[in-house]
């Protein structure tokens, strides 16, 4: 029995979520988007069963848990519909069976594109699998990363961008272009961030959130010609181009405050984003010096990353959580894909 393991990280949206939703980027004149990857890491577990041909899934975050006793089965599951989506395409019923654990150690509805990094952890494992099984070449990054997103939307039903599995694919920081015909993605090591070492933090808000929802709104604004929306968007777009200038050179503390500009921005267009206990946490941030408050992800709860000084983060930390947050121990990691097979010498890792 063959036991393939894969780990991503998750990833911070640092400015320019959103733009990075096709084709949506493709109205506007202006769009970058970058984060950085975290290692709050997702994992899936694949144990193959060469001489059955049931498949079972567990989550162990969530509690659930589904079995079928062959491929065709899949059609009648309604338990976590992300990872049968997944099996039903990476996977066909000439293929053996095998038992799938997934685990995360982000929150559920964090901001984080949790669900995203374990997609890919899913898809991963499901591809190293078949490369074992059938001799099959890796895919390219892009496509991979397109095949994850478009099983990702048919889940989710609304549009979903790619800076998400980037983050979980690449690791490091992560620029984002959209020419026309695909993204283009430069990756830097964590050693491009050493100027804020120790001066960020994450803090969970205790809300979950639904970036779809959010995205939804924007994108059906976009296409369906609102004018004020998109000189909105190309403003976000441009707050993100200068942030990826400053960062290729070197010039974090700008990078700073541009993100600090584009979260007002996207607060005064839609104000929705914020909650009281986000909120609450900004100014409990803003009263320990904090540089930067914002959410990650679409808003409306969820994780939300700070910038202090170095030494002001203690009683930050403490200040946050005595207002009812929750400080994560996630840093900034070169790591993304991982990929383990138990018992052979060839490992594959990204990062």
């Amino acid at each position: 029995m063959s036991v393939i393991r894969a780990s991503a990280a998750t990833r911070v949206d640092l400015i320019g979520g959103t733009l990075d939703i096709a084709p949506l980027t493709y109205l506007l004149d202006h769009k970058a988007t970058v984060n950085f990857a975290v290692d709050l890491r997702s994992q899936a577990t694949l144990l193959l069963h060469p001489s059955e041909k049931s498949i079972s899934v567990v989550s162990k975050d969530r509690g659930l848990s589904f079995q079928v006793t062959q491929f065709a089965d899949l059609n009648r599951v309604e338990e976590l519909p992300l990872a049968v989506a997944l099996i039903r395409e990476f996977w066909s019923a000439e293929l053996p069976g095998f038992e799938l654990v997934l685990e995360a150690k982000s929150p559920a509805g964090a901001g984080l594109g949790g669900s995203s990094s374990l997609a890919v952890s899913m898809a991963a494992a499901l591809q190293k699998a078949r490369q074992l099984l059938l001799a099959e070449p890796w895919p390219e990054p892009l496509r991979l990363i397109h095949k994850i997103r478009d099983c990702e939307t048919r889940v989710i039903h609304c549009p979903a961008g790619t800076q998400d599995y980037w983050g979980a694919f690449n690791g490091g920081v992560n620029l984002m272009r959209f020419p026309a015909g695909g993204e283009e993605v430069t990756r830097l090591s964590s050693e491009s961030v050493a100027p804020l070492a120790g001066s960020l933090l994450l803090c969970y808000s205790g809300q979950s959130r639904q970036s779809g929802i959010n995205n939804w709104a924007i994108f059906k604004a976009a296409f369906d010609g609102d004018q004020a929306t998109l000189a909105q968007l190309n403003e976000i777009g441009q707050l993100a181009e200068h942030a990826v200038a400053a960062i290729i050179r070197q010039d974090w503390q700008e990078a700073l405050i541009l993100a600090k500009q584009e979260w007002a921005l996207r607060l005064s267009i839609w104000p929705a984003i914020a909650t009281k206990q986000t909120e609450l946490l900004t100014e409990v941030g803003r009263s320990c010096g904090a540089r930067l408050a914002r959410v990650c992800g679409a808003g409306g709860g969820g994780v939300m990353l700070f910038a202090t000084e170095p030494e002001n983060r203690p009683a930050l930390a403490e200040a946050l959580q005595q207002a009812g947050g929750q400080v994560l121990d996630g840093g900034i990691t070169d790591v993304g894909l991982h990929i383990e097979s138990e018992g052979l010498e060839h490992v594959q890792a990204h990062g």
